[in-house]
């Protein structure tokens, strides 16, 4: 009986170690091919995902029981993915989707079985593939889910709803990665700079400052800063007002609701900039850089906040005469003796008045455009500084 036992676990062991030797070889082949990707050598890498597939797949068909079968069938699926070969890749990738207990693996799957599937012609199957990683991936998993959902969308002509789903490809919540890259080729371009500096939604009127820049004169560069899930409206808009893109400038005033001033506006050829968001230890010097800041907004508002620190960095401050932004618009005008210098009438001529406001401010001569700074900024320390605002309240408590 003890020499059967002990040929049994001879045979045992010796199944184990076959099973681990294979898969061992097959990621070793998949690491040689990904290595060879990097360095260019796409015939190699081609020829070396493919034994990986044939590895892996022998794996998988010969040990379905072990737990790490889940394993070889991602690995055969990305193999064969990585060779143009979908069209076989989608079964295995589905069937460690489907059957793995291992989260990560079963999202990896999902997310390579929906790539597959856009190759295939197929972004209905895509769009089914990554939709429980939506929410229930990481972010950087989410991030591949929602891009591949976006592209499966414009497959199916839903354009809308792939452009607001590029919102959540990234972090909001951070500046854009080429940032600084962006804004150094701005310094350096010397152009004229008008910018905008706060959230990205519609009721801010973001459109109306990239229409009224793009219909200036002086065509000057636009700094935008900011986030928000109006965003890629606001790039679509740029990029096709740069190009002169009726068509495109129409869709994008019917789906998007973006100002009908767009259409027929000529084409821009200077630089329109998004950085994302920049948080108080960089906004002070993104103002600053600004020759002309705009506060277009649609949207009431109770006091003009932006106006103010923007005036207070050293930027001409162009603002929309209503609310309390009038408010501000009438202080800093009175302080230079411009009356309507600084602001233009919303609305529908909203458009114009940015145009003509950005062109009246940036043909000032540079002594006279710094004199104003200086004196808008000191109304703004005397009027509106935390100091100020402290002495008032403290005066209106009776203290």
């Amino acid at each position: 009986m003890s020499g059967r036992l002990l040929v049994l676990a001879l045979a045992v062991a010796g199944t184990g170690c076959a099973y681990y030797n294979g898969l061992y070889n097959a990621n070793r082949l998949a690491r040689e091919a990904t290595r060879a990707e990097r360095e260019g050598r796409t015939g190699e890498a081609r020829s070396l995902w493919s034994q990986a597939a044939v590895k892996a797949e022998s794996v998988a068909s010969r040990h379905r029981k072990s737990k790490y079968w889940d394993d070889a069938l991602l690995l055969r699926g990305r193999a064969l993915a990585r060779t143009g070969s979908c069209n076989q890749a989608v079964e295995p990738l589905t069937v460690a989707a489907d059957s793995s207990t291992d989260t990560r693996l079963g999202i990896e799957a999902r997310l390579l079985r929906g790539e597959c599937h856009l190759q295939l012609r197929e972004p209905e199957s895509t769009l089914v593939a990554v939709g429980p990683v939506l929410t229930l991936g990481e972010a950087a998993e989410q991030s591949r889910a929602h891009l591949l959902r976006g592209q499966a969308l414009l497959r199916l002509g839903r354009d809308a709803e792939a452009l607001e789903g590029l919102a959540d490809t990234y972090d909001q919540a951070a500046p854009d990665p080429e940032a600084a890259i962006r804004l150094r080729g701005l310094a350096e371009s010397g152009s004229d700079l008008v910018g905008y500096f706060g959230k990205l939604i519609p009721q801010k009127g973001v459109d109306l400052l990239l229409t009224g820049a793009a219909r200036a004169e002086r065509r000057p560069a636009t700094l935008v800063v900011g986030f928000g899930r109006h965003r890629e409206w606001l790039t679509a808009l740029a990029l096709a007002l740069r190009e002169g893109d009726v068509e495109g400038l129409r869709w994008l005033t019917e789906a998007g609701g973006l100002t009908q001033e767009a259409v027929g506006s000529p084409a821009g050829k200077a630089d329109v900039v998004f950085t994302g968001r920049l948080d108080h230890r960089y906004a002070p010097g993104a103002l600053a850089a600004m020759d002309v800041l705009v506060v277009p907004s649609v949207l009431d508002e109770a006091f003009g906040m932006v106006a103010a620190e923007g005036a207070a960095a050293g930027a001409l401050p162009l603002v929309a005469r209503h609310s309390g932004l009038a408010e501000v618009a009438a202080a800093l005008e009175a302080s230079i003796g411009r009356p309507g210098a600084l602001s233009f009438e919303p609305g529908s001529d909203a458009v114009r008045g940015i145009a003509e406001g950005v062109d009246r401010l940036l043909s000032l001569p540079a002594p006279e455009r710094s004199e104003m700074r200086e004196a808008i900024r000191a109304c703004v320390v005397a009027e509106w500084s935390w100091r100020r605002t402290a002495e008032r309240l403290l005066e209106a408590a009776g203290a």
